[in-house]
């Protein structure tokens, strides 16, 4: 089946809201969607809300097709959980092999469901052959181990990193990237919606900040980056400013203080 558009998954989305799971686990299922070819419009928009080079395509672009697959498998009647209820909290990509944007794309998803977090394994192929793998983390219980998770992020803020760049994200950042990308999660688009869910303000899309990252980590080496694994930690409100730090194949991104981490991850570039 061809890969349907967000506009088609809105709707579907929003009435997951009812949902009540009551024990039930999602099922293990795989599905396979058709991509004609890649929207050069679709592509420019994209690269010039963002502020990224225009001769490079990053791994996180092929995020949007991947999602698109996720929400369609999400949204299936036999998948227990609310959408607005499902934290996205990693996300890793490879580059396998060149891709033609203007030929076929077919796009395999799989979804699995491990205690708290749902699982999915995306491979994109072209002609048979494997071009882009895509692994996304989603978690759904309300409450984090959070004595985990501050371990975790306590090894990562002592680790020394060397300052790459100041990024700067404004209130209008989320509204451009969700008509750039498709998402409009409500929480990235104005503050009186983001409140309705319990922040006190909007916040940017973790995509978002994964591509800023992404191209200037390009932009630095000059290379193409073949791989991207982001671990999303504290949500960036909107407007701020952060820092992006790196330390050979690794970064992270910290309030200007270097208290708080927002995310951090590893990468390959192209030698």
């Amino acid at each position: 089946m061809e890969l349907p558009n967000t506009l088609k998954l809105f709707v579907p989305t929003l009435k997951t809201i009812t949902r009540k799971p009551r024990g039930r686990e999602a099922k293990s299922n795989t599905m396979s969607f058709t991509l004609p070819s890649i929207d050069k419009k679709t592509l420019n928009r994209y690269l010039s809300t963002l502020g990224l080079r225009q001769d490079l395509v990053p791994l996180s672009f092929f995020y949007l097709f991947a999602q698109r697959a996720h929400i369609a498998q999400m949204i299936a009647p036999d998948f227990p959980y609310p959408l607005l209820g499902i934290v996205h909290v990693s996300n890793e990509m490879e580059y396998l092999s060149d891709v033609d944007l203007d030929k076929s794309i077919e796009i395999i998803s799989s979804l699995n469901q491990d205690e708290n977090l749902i699982i999915f394994n995306v491979v994109f192929k072209q002609n048979g052959k494997e071009i882009i793998k895509c692994v996304s983390h989603y978690l759904i219980a309300k409450a984090k181990n959070k004595k985990k998770q501050s371990n975790s992020t306590s090894l990562v803020l002592e680790k020394e990193f060397d300052f790459l760049s100041e990024i700067e994200v404004s209130g209008a950042d989320g509204r451009n990237y969700a008509i750039a990308s498709g998402d409009f999660n409500f929480i990235h688009l104005h503050p009186f919606l983001a409140k309705l869910f319990g922040f006190r303000t909007s916040i940017i899309h973790g995509m978002f900040m994964a591509a800023k990252v992404n191209g200037i980590l390009e932009e630095s080496l000059a290379r193409r980056v073949n791989y991207f694994q982001i671990n999303f930690k504290k949500p960036i409100f909107l407007p701020s400013k952060v820092t992006l730090e790196n330390n050979k194949d690794s970064f992270r991104v910290t309030s200007k203080s270097g208290e708080r981490l927002h995310l951090h991850g590893s990468f390959r570039a192209i030698s």
